[in-house]
């Protein structure tokens, strides 16, 4: 767990997960903040070094169980386990989706 070592993430994703349980629940109303704490995740690792996509992987999931087992997320409900890791995985797949559209807009304005 690279980012572990960054205590700038590390505040930030204590102050991330206190506004997502701020209302004692996680739901869809928690996907921006989990989004932005992902992207963040993203550009911390790019800033750094060219990471592979094995290893953005590795670190995203690095930051789910982080933030799972040192809050003590984790619900007793094998259902809400699964809504929980389902919703974080399509926040994963929107803000690695996010950097192809600003490259296609960067792009399209390139030309006019």
């Amino acid at each position: 767990m690279e980012f572990t070592q960054n205590v700038s993430f590390i505040t930030t994703i204590d102050t991330s997960v206190k506004a997502i349980m701020a209302d004692g629940k996680i739901d869809k109303n928690d996907i921006p903040r989990i989004m932005l704490l992902i992207t963040e995740l993203i550009t911390t690792n790019e800033s750094r070094n060219r990471v592979t996509t094995e290893q953005l992987a590795e670190s995203i999931n690095s930051l789910f169980n982080y933030i799972m087992s040192h809050y003590r997320l984790f619900p007793e409900d094998e259902a809400q386990k699964a809504e929980f890791k389902q919703m974080f995985d399509v926040c994963v797949k929107l803000a690695l989706f996010q950097p192809t559209i600003n490259k296609a807009v960067k792009k399209c304005l390139g030309f006019c």
